[in-house]
């Protein structure tokens, strides 16, 4: 791709006509030597323009892939694309004929169909057997590898909610879910919520690190009434998945508050270059209502 840029060019001389009509006593305080100094710098500043042509050459495009696996549901969604360039912003093709292979530490390996162009589905995978799963693909003449272990679910103890409510705001709860968390494991957690009316409106929230602890989560205010019964489907990774995830967050402006870094490229779990996450998950599904 080409740019132009403009270069000024100092040809003041074609000016030089201009000193004999100027009157020094425009700037009382300014001797002429002073004047006739600061009249060369403003005629260079407006002075002839020449164009310059500079190439700029597009990063190859990455291939992208995002995998979610519900351990507990056995299910999985895979989407793979490629990356941007900078002179085709906002368009990322998806990568169709790829081969996704999963295998689980059991031995069971699996085939994902292609169910759409770029996306590869199953959901007939025996939900809560395995603690680690690969993920293979082989699409383009490149090869792609991800490891997951399988995060253990904690319990959900009891529910509390935090009222507050302002003009602007409205009525808003604050979730808080209390774990039964003997072992004292510090839980990396992705929560989706939902009314139980609308089970298709989903809100996903990823809480920072310091609302997470061995005993409890706190959730942003959610807007509720009081009396409105909500789902909440708390969505355990492991640490290194909540990093990506947090990463993504700062990136897209989303930023989980001042524990967050400088947005930069999240850490791919993915051998071969390839940008993305692969996300297992168990989760913990609660049904709750503010009172």
């Amino acid at each position: 791709m080409e740019f132009q840029l403009l270069i000024m060019n100092s040809s003041i001389q074609n000016h030089a006509s201009l000193f004999s009509r100027i009157n020094p006593f425009i700037f009382p305080s300014m001797n002429r030597p002073a004047f006739l100094l600061l009249l060369l710098t403003t005629l260079w500043a407006s002075a002839c323009t020449e164009v310059i042509e500079l190439d700029l050459n597009d990063t190859s495009p990455r291939v992208v892939i995002e995998a979610v696996l519900a351990a507990d549901e056995g299910h999985i969604s895979v989407r793979i694309s490629r990356s941007g360039s900078y002179t085709n912003p906002g368009t990322y093709p998806f990568v169709t004929g790829a081969e996704v292979l999963l295998s689980d530490d059991n031995g069971n390996e699996w085939l994902l169909p292609e169910t759409a162009a770029g996306h590869y589905t199953l959901s007939s995978l025996p939900a809560g057997s395995a603690s680690q799963y690969t993920l293979i693909i082989r699409a383009e003449d490149q090869s792609f590898l991800a490891v997951s272990a399988v995060p253990k679910a904690l319990p959900v103890d009891s529910v509390t909610f935090l009222f507050s409510s302002g003009p602007q705001a409205g009525n808003t709860y604050q979730p808080v879910f209390y774990f039964d968390n003997p072992e004292g494991m510090k839980p990396y957690i992705q929560a989706a919520g939902s009314r139980q009316a609308f089970p298709e409106d989903i809100s996903l929230y990823l809480p920072g690190p310091n609302a997470m602890t061995a005993s409890s989560l706190v959730l942003p205010q959610v807007r509720m009434e009081k009396g409105d019964p909500w789902v909440f489907d708390l969505r355990f990774v492991t640490q290194d998945t909540y990093q990506t995830l947090s990463d993504l967050a700062d990136i897209t402006g989303q930023s989980l508050g001042p524990a967050s870094t400088a947005p930069s490229n999240p850490d791919s779990p993915w051998t071969g270059d390839a940008l993305g996450y692969f996300q297992v998950y168990a989760s913990t599904r609660v049904a709750a209502t503010a009172e």
